[in-house]
Parts: C-alpha cells; sequence; structure tokens
C-alpha cells in the first residue's frame, strides 16, 4: 500500500526530473481524489483505513491506472487457433447472455475500466448485438 502513496507523493511534485518521473512512471499519474459528483467513491474512500485509499483511488475503474494500463490497448480475451484465452475467466452469465466473442468481452470490460460504465453490462454492450 505504501508504494502506491509514494507514487502519488511523487509524482505530484511539480519540479520532478524527467528522470525522476520516467522512473516512477508518472506519464500513469493524476491527481488522485473522488470526483465531487462521485458519490460512490467518497463512500469507498470514508470507509477504507487511509493507507488503502491512493491504491484504490489509482486502481479502480475510472482510476489512472484502470484507464492507462488496463484500457482499450489490452485485449481481456484471445482466441488462438481453437482456444479462448480469457484474462479472470468467464462466468455462465457472461457466457448466457451471448457476449461471449473475444471483442465483446474486450468492449464491455474497457468500458468499465475506463469509468464510461458503472458495472460490466453484459445485455447492453453499446456496439455489439450483445
Amino acid at each position: 500500500m505504501e508504494k502506491f502513496d509514494s507514487w502519488n507523493q511523487t509524482c505530484s511534485q511539480h519540479d520532478l526530473s524527467p528522470a525522476m518521473a520516467t522512473e516512477h512512471h508518472c506519464d500513469l499519474w493524476e491527481p488522485l481524489r473522488c470526483a465531487d459528483t462521485d458519490a460512490d467513491c467518497r463512500r469507498m474512500v470514508g470507509q477504507m483505513p487511509p493507507e488503502y485509499t491512493s491504491r484504490y483511488l489509482a486502481l479502480r475503474a475510472g482510476g489512472p491506472i484502470a484507464r492507462k494500463v488496463w484500457g482499450p490497448e489490452r485485449q481481456v480475451a484471445m482466441v488462438i487457433g481453437d482456444t479462448l484465452f480469457v484474462h479472470g475467466g468467464l462466468t455462465k452469465e457472461f457466457i448466457d447472455s451471448g457476449c461471449s466473442a473475444p471483442d465483446d468481452m474486450h468492449q464491455a470490460v474497457s468500458a468499465w475500466m475506463s469509468g464510461e460504465q458503472d458495472h460490466i453490462d453484459n445485455n447492453n454492450n453499446n456496439d455489439s448485438e450483445c
């Protein structure tokens, strides 16, 4: 947990050298806070021990790491030959929803991780037939 606090403190410095910024991956950093309109985020932060706050804010759906590292360019599923590889597995509900093609899964997870949706919506995927 301390690493996220350290990352937040280091990258928030305005006089950071380029080498230091690169070493600490400050290209992923942005101020870690809940939006004024995000009541769920503020509720979660209020319920957790302070040492977990930076980690939660960085990794949560819509947070900087979720958007920039696990965002649209990362695939959550891939077919190689006749084998489906999936990061994290599949639930029966997801398969039964009809959104089991890799592109459908990726689109649903990306929308959630970017913060565009507050949950993974198997039945209302914007650009697919799911």
